[in-house]
Parts: structure tokens; sequence; C-alpha cells
């Protein structure tokens, strides 16, 4: 199964329908536990900013697509959620997605994190 066919697969219009509507182009998300990275790119064009974040090294692939078609405002790396490296301060959101999906109050499951 291709790249491409992946990402049509998990929509982030299906999968993180929840989330879109908070989203806005100054919006800095957090794809916490992002697996590899398929839902993240379909919020990228919503946001200023998306770093994926997961425990294991998936992101060759989506390194790659992201750079062939010019999206240029991700970033992935490998960290702990409970201990994140480097922060920067910057993500306006954190998100879950996945844990998200299995939410009663999925409108909760994604937290602000405004830089204190």
């Amino acid at each position: 199964m291709s790249f491409e066919h992946r990402i049509a697969q998990r929509s982030a219009d299906v999968y993180a329908d929840f989330l879109i509507p908070h989203l806005t182009p100054g919006t800095h998300l957090l794809d916490v536990g992002c697996g590899s990275g398929t839902i993240s790119l379909g919020l990228a064009s919503r946001v200023g900013r998306l770093i994926g974040v997961d425990l294991e090294d998936a992101f060759h692939e989506v390194r790659a697509y992201a750079e062939s078609v010019g999206i240029g405002n991700v970033a992935f790396r490998v960290d702990d959620v409970y201990a994140l490296s480097d922060r920067d301060g910057t993500s306006t959101r954190a998100c879950p997605i996945r844990c998200s999906r299995r939410s009663r109050d999925r409108s909760t499951a994604c937290v602000r994190s405004d830089a204190s």
C-alpha cells in the first residue's frame, strides 16, 4: 500500500474531526502519539506549525512525502510526552488524537498548553 493511500485512509477529516473546528492558521499543534504522521499531514494545512511526537521513529516516509509536496510547517521527532525535550514553548494545543478518538468527551481531550 502506498503512503498516499495510507494518508487517504487515515484522513484528518475522519480521525480528527473533533479538533478541526478549533484550529486556526495561528495554531501551533503538538500531535502526541502521532505514529507514522498520516493524520498529522492532514492537519498541517489548517495550522501554522505542527510537531508530531512519538516514542518510535516511524517518520521516514512522512518526512519524505512532506518535503516532496512542499509541506514545510511540520516536524516529527522521537520523544517521550512525559519528558519532552527542548520544548520551545510555542505550542498552543496539545492533542493525543488516537486517545481522543476513544474519549467520551472528545472536545476536552485536547488541551491548551499556553507557555507559562
